[in-house]
């Protein structure tokens, strides 16, 4: 089970601020936000591992999973003695007390996300700042995600400064010229929830560039008049092959699964750490290098070289976002270490791939489906509500108790499923003939069968990552041809190998053109088999098409 902690922030609109022309909201408890839904939970990040050791709590993020646990624990055991008269009142009181050192453990009263509702409000406030509960806050970071949802992070202003020389990873006004967007991005890094795992042994080396010659492309072209048509061009096409992609050796991702808490090994890992963001895939690039390659060598980009053996994680310049403002690595495990900084996973695959997903209506929209098409894609979905309706006890249940993980034993199943009546059926399965029961269920199903009428509708397939050939990036990290070994409009899976369809229709959300659906075929070779033997789930795309192009770039 995956060892994390889940802190919480208070989280409140611009609005909320501005109505106070102090820009000073007075007291404001966790209670008070809990009540109002302002309260909002956030995985463990290098931000609140600097706040813990800014009031010297030294403790590691094992030890404060493993005491959260144990106050968990003996809130539960609180609530299972059997309450009387007599002991009414102090099982209460130590009910409280016991969620308040939860609370207070979990709460982080240095960090307010706000969320922007005007933009003219936010940039008065990030000027200006503001205070609660008698505390000011400053703007300290706003990332891609963030973005995109409207928020931003503030500080109490006395770290801020600790910080921002922290974090910086001792770039902190080192650097002369960068775009802010960018930067800002790349800092923000450190506010990304992860998963924490040991440091790696890295070796940064450089992104390797595709030529793919006289490709057909949709090409829009702008008229004098302002008008715009779609035309069918001839061009050459260059990729960066290895865009946020790096590769893990097998020992070290047995190493960072078991630091995370993982009853499997992952094969894949997104990364984090000060300035690092990017996917790693398991590969085995010593073996390669010196049985494929015969070289036993690699050197950086920083000319430094190491023996094969010795570097458990290759990353990209693209992943190392700040690669050009350190003289070498070395300069950076230095600040690194000064500094206390870890690397985490904010990612990972799961142990097992879906058989089935839910799509949605862009992926159906922007296809041609005849009427018995039509037929044969909803008849999965037909069916498990058809089952559902028809009081089917297993699919009744399962469809009652939601997803769950295989290995969780029945108590923690029973203590997860937050309805009273789904409590009920699954201690006694009877009670799905009675009438209340009935009526909540087929009051939920309705929502199901509403979201199945809009394209929510159950198909053969699931979500992976997308994986670019790792073999080009081994030989472009040795110095030799970036040769892939998986041919153009082919990939590798080892899910997808043994289902054997003919083909795969692969699909990257948000999709808005019909150009989108990137229909491929599979490849499986013994050579494949064997040097992608770790990547029991991803897909494995050629370097040789323009797959990630039709995927939107793949960013």
């Amino acid at each position: 089970m995956p060892k994390q902690n889940l802190y919480y922030v208070i989280k409140i609109p611009t609005s909320k601020i501005i109505r106070k022309k102090s820009f000073d909201l007075g007291n404001y408890t966790y209670q008070e936000a809990r009540e109002k839904a302002e309260l909002v939970a956030i995985g463990d990040n290098l931000v609140f591992h600097k706040i813990r050791q800014y009031y010297k709590n030294n403790s590691t993020p094992l030890e404060i999973y493993d005491n959260i646990k144990k106050l968990y624990a003996a809130r539960d055991e609180i609530k299972k003695i059997k309450e009387t008269k007599e002991n009414e009142k102090d099982l209460k009181d130590q009910l409280i007390n016991k969620q308040n050192e939860i609370d207070r453990e979990l709460f982080v009263q240095d960090i307010i996300n706000v969320k922007v509702t005007n933009k003219h409000h936010y940039k008065e406030i990030a000027l200006k700042k503001f205070k609660v509960n008698g505390i000011t806050y400053k703007r300290l970071c706003c990332g891609s995600g963030q973005m995109r949802r409207n928020t931003v992070t503030f500080v109490n202003e006395k770290l801020y400064d600790y910080l921002m020389d922290s974090l910086m990873c001792g770039l902190n006004n080192k650097i002369e010229k960068i775009a802010l967007a960018k930067l800002s991005a790349y800092f923000a890094l450190a506010f990304s929830s992860v998963l924490w795992v040991r440091k790696p042994r890295v070796c940064v080396v450089k992104d390797f560039i595709t030529i793919l010659p006289d490709q057909k492309i949709d090409f829009i072209k702008k008229h004098s008049d302002g008008t715009k048509t779609v035309e069918e061009i001839i061009m050459d096409i260059e990729l960066n092959s290895a865009d946020g992609e790096g590769l893990i050796s097998p020992q070290c991702a047995k190493d960072f699964s078991k630091d995370m808490g993982l009853e499997y090994d992952a094969c894949q890992f997104v990364v984090r750490s000060s300035f690092i963001k990017g996917c790693l895939m398991v590969f085995d690039f010593s073996a390669y290098s010196k049985q494929v390659c015969g070289i036993d060598t690699i050197t950086d980009i920083y000319g430094v070289s190491y023996p094969i053996d010795d570097i458990d994680v290759i990353l990209t310049e693209s992943m190392f976002k700040m690669h050009k403002y350190y003289d070498n690595w070395q300069e950076y495990e230095k600040f690194h270490d000064k500094y206390d900084l870890k690397w985490g996973v904010a990612r990972y695959n799961k142990k097992h791939d879906p058989e089935y997903s839910l799509l949605n209506y862009q992926y159906i929209q922007n296809t041609n489906l005849s009427d018995k098409d039509i037929d044969d894609l909803i008849q999965p979905t037909v069916d498990w509500i058809n089952k559902i309706c028809a009081g089917d006890d297993l699919y009744t249940l399962l469809y009652a108790m939601g997803v769950k993980d295989e290995d969780d034993d029945f108590d923690k199943i029973f203590e997860q499923c937050g309805d009273l009546f789904t409590k009920a059926i699954l201690k006694n399965k009877t009670m799905l003939k009675d009438g209340h029961v009935q009526k909540k269920l087929y009051d939920s199903i309705k929502e199901s069968i509403k979201q199945a009428k809009i394209g929510r509708v159950w198909a053969r397939g699931g979500y992976q990552f997308m994986l670019s050939d790792p073999i080009p990036l081994v030989r472009s990290s040795l110095g030799l041809d970036a040769t892939g070994l998986i041919p153009a409009n082919k990939v590798y899976s080892d899910y997808w190998n043994a289902v054997k369809p003919d083909e795969l229709d692969l699909c990257r959300s948000p999709m808005v053109d019909r150009h989108e659906h990137n229909i491929v075929t599979l490849f499986d070779t013994k050579e494949a088999r064997h040097w992608y033997k770790y990547l029991y789930s991803g897909i494995v795309y050629s370097i040789y098409d323009t797959s990630t192009i039709r995927h939107s770039d793949s960013d």
